[in-house]
């Protein structure tokens, strides 16, 4: 399935040392194992993409937003919720005090892992005015009309 092939090739990505913590982590044998759920039967799969919870051992991501997202925007996501379990592998209050520092942490580190937020960051300004579907519609005639733009400069 598309997702589960996204979320491998993301963990791949990740630097070995992160998925190492991550992996001691999730071990533990007095907690619960992970969970990874693509659905939109989990509570705010409505109003986000994805979330981690049960302290970074349930992560939850919406399957309906993942239909139609263009996958370098759902990569970032899927590493940025994984930042947020590498966060809890370190201990302590991760990213701050706030929940704005967290998130702005885990976007943080998954920058530091390589991957781009560009396009989340559009799709992001996009949903202020359009539904998910149509903000990755009007992304993709950008991108096009980009490659248009990029095609006419090298013909001159």
């Amino acid at each position: 399935d598309d997702f589960s092939d996204l979320f491998r090739k993301c963990w791949r990505k990740l630097p070995l040392t992160a998925r190492r913590s991550i992996c001691a982590f999730w071990r533990d044998p007095k907690e619960r194992e992970p969970l990874v759920e693509l659905s939109d039967l989990w509570i705010d799969s409505k109003d986000a993409f994805a979330q981690v919870t049960n302290w970074g051992r349930e992560l939850r991501f919406s399957a309906s937003a993942f239909k139609v997202l263009p996958y370098c925007a759902g990569s970032f996501i899927v590493v940025h919720e994984l930042a947020h379990v590498y966060q809890k592998a370190l201990g302590g209050v991760p990213g701050g005090e706030s929940s704005l520092e967290n998130e702005d942490d885990a976007n943080r580190i998954a920058k530091e892992w390589g991957f781009d937020d560009m396009v989340i960051g559009i799709i992001s300004i996009l949903l202020k005015t359009m539904p998910l579907e149509q903000a990755c519609e009007r992304l993709e005639q950008m991108r096009l009309q980009a490659m248009q733009e990029i095609g006419r400069v090298e013909d001159v």
